[in-house]
């Protein structure tokens, strides 16, 4: 899976940007752009906003994953070192491609590949 992250030199509105192009930009990847979904921390507002209203995600397409393990920020949508560095920890947003489409994606069974 691919990833950035930044320590000062920029922020989550460029990775996000810069993710977006890269997955998407004829340049690129060049990924259908229809077929790709989002998720972010559940209480990231700001990887949302950014997401639905500067890269045009429809709403229906961003994810919002929370703590699965039982204690604030022990969710997979949570990055942190592998050392124990309370300042160095952050919510993260992927993106994720639909591996099918329509009634099939309610279906159970590997239709998602996660991306960034």
């Amino acid at each position: 899976m691919l990833g950035n992250f930044s320590f000062g030199d920029y922020f989550k509105h460029d990775a996000i940007q810069f993710a977006w192009e890269l997955l998407t930009g004829e340049n690129w990847f060049a990924l259908p752009k229809e077929r790709l979904w989002v998720t972010v921390y559940e209480t990231d507002d700001e990887a949302y906003e950014i997401w639905e209203k500067e890269v045009g995600i429809p709403r229906e397409r961003i994810i919002r994953i929370g703590d699965n393990k039982g204690a604030p920020y022990a969710s997979d949508n949570f990055w942190q070192m592998a050392t124990p560095v309370p300042a160095v920890r952050a919510p993260k947003s992927s993106t994720i491609m639909a591996t099918t489409s329509g009634a099939a994606l309610r279906e159970a069974g590997r239709r998602w590949r996660s991306l960034h």
